[in-house]
C-alpha cells in the first residue's frame, strides 16, 4: 500500500503489485573515435523514475463512481509530492501521476494501474539527518544512502568575517571575499600624535538590529519628508507571545507552506498536533526558532514559529499607535531615524517589515536615507492607498516627485525592502519572504553621486480619519557604508609623518549574530533570511556528501578570534 499526497490509500484501493526498479534509467553520453574502434566517455546522466502501481476495488456501481472521483481528486497535482510505501516506509519520493490511469471495471470488481514519474530518479530518508558543530575548521558527516547527498549548511557569525569557505574532494564553495583577492585601496595613513590608529576608507557595518524603542530611535520633524503631515501619537514594542514552559505539543497552521529545511509540508500536517523533541534557533522569514516535530512513526520535520498556532507575534519590533493630527495636516506620520554618519556615499541599507491591510484600511510604510542638511538621497515605502487591500512598492531619489512604481500585490506579507547605491545608480528591491518572490527596479541620478548619508528615517503613515492598516511593524534594519571612514591600525611615525599603502578592502562584511544559510542542492545563498548573490564566488561548485563518511574543511577569514558555528540538515539519498 502506498500514501501519496498526505492520503493513506490503503482505504480505497487493494494494491496488487508495485512496480520500482532497482534504479532509474542511465543514459550515457559518448564520441566516436576517430581512429581506434569504440567510442570515448563524455558524461552520464539519471533519468526520470517511473513506479507503476496495480489495484484492486470491489464495491457497486455507486461505490465504483465514488472512488472514481476521489482518486481522481487526490491524485492529480500540480507539483510532485510526497510518495512512498508502507513496506519501506523510511524512504519518500517526491512524484507526480503520469500518464493516463487506467480503471477496468467488469461487474462490481475494478482493476486499475497508476504510474508515478519520479522526476529526480530516487528517493530520500523520511528522517532529516542534523548535525551541529560549535567552532570548527572542518566537520566529519556519515552519509548511509547509496548516492550523494547535498546538504543546507547554517552558519551563526561570532565577531566580525569576510568570507566562509567549504571544499571536500567533490567540489569548493566560497561565499565572500579571500582576503588574499580582495580589492586593493591605496590609502594615506596620517599618523597622529601618541596614537597607532589612522581613519582610511573602507567597508562599516553601521546598523544591524531589531527595531526597539530601546534602541535610541530618534523622533524626526516629517513633514519635509511627507508634506502635509503631523504626529501626536506614540510607538510601542510589539508584544512576543511564547509556548508555555511545560508544553511539549504544537499545532501546525492551515497556512504552513514550507518546512524550515524548504521542504513543502504536505496538507495532511496542517492544523494537526504534534509532540516536539527539539528546539534550535534559526533567523530565517518571520522566526527565530524551529521546532522539530514528530507523528507515530518518527521525526516529520522542523517547522518555523510563525506556522505555529498562537505563536504568529512572536518577534521583535515596534508599532504605532495612531491620533490624528489637530493642527489641518493631511496625514498622520510617526517618523524614527537613526545616525548613520561615517562620511559614506555608497551603501546598501535593508529594511525588514511585516504588513497587512484588509479592505478599507490605508496607510505606508517608508525608507528613506538623509543627508546632514536634509536633502534624500534615496527611499522606498510600501503603501496602500486604495482601500483594496493591495499594497504598491515604489521607490524615489533626490525628489519625492520622481517616484517609480516597482510591484503591486495582496497587502499581506512579511519581506525586506532594499536600497543598494553606488555612484549615482540606486537598486530598489523588495523581497517577500513569504511567496519566496522579489521585486525591483534601477534608478540613476547623478544628483546623488556624491551624496554623504547622514541618517536613515524609517516611517509609518496613514491619511486622517481613515484606519490603518492592520499589521505595519518596522523590524529589523542594517545599513552598511561601503566607502566609510574605518579605523585601522597604523606603523607610522610621529604625528604630522604620512604614507601611502595599498591595503585589502574586503566587499562583505558579516557580524556576531549574522546567519548564512548556504544550500548545496540549489547553489542559493541566503544572509538572515535574504537571498544574496554576488558574495557567491565565481566557479563556486557545491558540495556533495557522498556514501560513507565524508570530511568537509570549513575556513574563514576576518577579524583575529572570529569564528562560525554551522548546522548540517541533509536526507539521505537511495537510488
Amino acid at each position: 500500500m502506498f500514501f501519496f499526497n498526505g492520503t493513506d490509500f490503503r482505504d480505497l484501493l487493494i494494491v496488487e503489485k508495485a512496480e520500482r526498479p532497482v534504479f532509474p534509467s542511465v543514459k550515457n553520453t559518448t564520441k566516436e573515435k576517430l581512429i581506434d574502434n569504440g567510442a570515448y566517455f563524455i558524461s552520464s546522466r539519471r533519468e526520470p523514475m517511473y513506479i507503476k502501481v496495480s489495484f484492486s476495488f470491489v464495491g457497486n456501481q455507486k461505490e465504483i463512481n465514488t472512488v472514481r472521483r476521489v482518486l481522481s481528486t487526490l491524485l492529480y497535482t500540480r507539483e510532485p509530492e510526497t510518495l512512498f510505501f508502507y513496506d519501506e516506509p523510511d524512504i519518500i519520493y517526491q512524484a507526480k501521476v503520469d500518464g493516463q490511469i487506467t480503471f477496468n471495471e467488469n461487474h462490481n470488481y475494478v482493476k486499475g494501474t497508476i504510474t508515478f514519474i519520479v522526476p529526480d530518479g530516487v528517493g530520500y530518508s523520511k528522517n532529516m539527518k542534523d548535525l551541529y558543530f560549535y567552532n570548527v575548521t572542518s566537520i566529519t558527516v556519515e552519509n548511509h544512502g547509496t548516492d550523494f547527498a547535498y546538504p543546507v549548511f547554517d552558519f551563526r557569525v561570532h565577531g566580525n568575517i569576510t568570507m566562509i569557505g567549504l571544499a571536500n574532494q567533490w567540489g569548493s564553495y566560497q561565499f565572500g571575499d579571500a582576503m588574499e583577492n580582495a580589492p586593493l585601496k591605496e590609502v594615506t595613513i596620517e599618523a597622529a600624535q601618541a596614537s597607532s590608529l589612522y581613519k582610511t576608507k573602507g567597508t562599516a557595518t553601521i546598523l544591524n538590529e531589531d527595531i526597539q524603542t530601546s534602541q535610541g530611535w530618534a523622533v524626526i520633524k516629517q513633514s519635509f519628508l511627507y508634506p502635509g503631515s503631523d504626529f501626536n501619537g506614540s510607538v510601542s514594542n510589539i508584544t512576543t507571545t511564547q509556548l508555555p514552559n511545560n508544553t511539549t505539543t504544537v499545532t501546525v497552521g492551515q497556512g504552513a507552506k514550507y518546512w524550515q529545511t524548504g521542504e513543502k509540508i504536505a496538507d495532511w500536517v496542517k492544523g494537526k498536533t504534534f509532540k516536539f523533541d527539539k528546539i534550535k534557533e534559526v533567523n530565517q522569514s518571520r522566526s527565530k526558532k524551529a521546532y522539530r516535530i514528530l507523528d507515530d512513526e518518527g521525526y516529520l520535520g522542523w517547522i518555523l514559529e510563525q506556522d505555529i498556532v498562537g505563536l504568529e507575534k512572536n518577534m521583535k519590533g515596534i508599532y504605532p499607535i495612531f491620533t490624528d493630527p489637530t493642527d489641518g495636516s493631511s496625514y498622520t506620520s510617526l517618523a524614527l531615524y537613526k545616525s548613520v554618519n561615517k562620511n559614506e556615499s555608497d551603501f546598501d541599507v535593508n529594511y525588514k517589515v511585516t504588513y497587512k491591510a484588509n479592505l478599507n484600511e490605508y496607510g505606508s510604510m517608508s525608507l528613506v536615507v538623509i543627508t546632514a542638511d536634509n536633502q534624500i538621497i534615496a527611499g522606498v515605502r510600501a503603501e496602500t492607498v486604495r482601500g483594496d487591500a493591495e499594497v504598491d512598492f515604489v521607490c524615489y531619489t533626490n525628489n519625492l516627485t520622481g517616484t517609480r512604481e516597482m510591484g503591486r500585490i495582496k497587502a499581506n506579507f512579511t519581506g525586506t525592502m532594499s536600497i543598494k547605491k553606488r555612484d549615482g545608480d540606486c537598486s530598489f528591491t523588495m523581497y517577500n519572504e513569504w511567496d519566496k518572490r522579489t521585486y525591483g527596479i534601477k534608478l540613476t541620478d547623478n544628483e546623488t553621486k556624491d551624496m554623504k548619508a547622514d541618517r536613515v528615517v524609517i516611517m509609518c503613515t496613514k491619511p486622517k480619519g481613515k484606519k490603518f492598516i492592520e499589521r505595519g511593524y518596522p523590524l529589523n534594519i542594517k545599513f552598511t557604508g561601503y566607502n566609510a571612514d574605518v579605523v585601522y591600525t597604523s606603523s607610522s611615525g610621529s604625528s604630522g609623518e604620512t604614507e601611502k599603502r595599498n591595503i585589502q578592502a574586503p566587499r562583505f562584511m558579516y557580524s556576531t549574530g549574522d546567519h548564512i544559510q548556504i544550500n548545496m542542492k540549489t547553489g542559493n545563498a541566503f544572509v538572515n533570511g535574504e537571498k544574496e548573490l554576488t558574495p557567491i564566488a565565481y566557479g563556486s561548485k557545491p558540495v556533495a556528501i557522498s556514501p560513507g563518511k565524508e570530511e568537509v574543511l570549513i575556513t574563514t577569514e576576518g577579524d583575529k578570534g572570529s569564528f562560525v558555528d554551522v548546522y548540517v540538515g541533509f536526507r539521505e539519498v537511495y537510488r
